[in-house]
């Protein structure tokens, strides 16, 4: 039986701050142009717009080295933090 701790995440998520743009399909709406931090299975970003769990999102953030390479995918709205931070 493996067991692992309840606060142990599967993958490391890093605080950093990258410049992206992330827009909500259906309009096209501006989400948010920082990431708070980021994971190979997702990325944290301030907004001030109501999202619902679900939405879908077009997502471009630059890589983090000093090449000026940017990537662009979908996402999901996975999870909504009212007034965290």
């Amino acid at each position: 039986m493996l067991f692992v701790p309840q606060n142990q995440r599967s993958s490391m998520r890093h605080a950093i701050k990258l410049p992206c743009q992330v827009v909500r399909e259906r309009d096209f709406q501006l989400v948010g142009d920082r990431t708070l931090d980021l994971s190979p299975e997702g990325m944290l970003v301030n907004t001030s717009l109501e999202l619902q769990v679900g939405e879908k999102l077009l997502v471009s953030f630059k890589a983090p080295t000093d090449l000026d390479i940017w990537f662009d995918t979908e996402g999901t709205v996975a999870r909504v933090e009212r007034g965290r931070r």
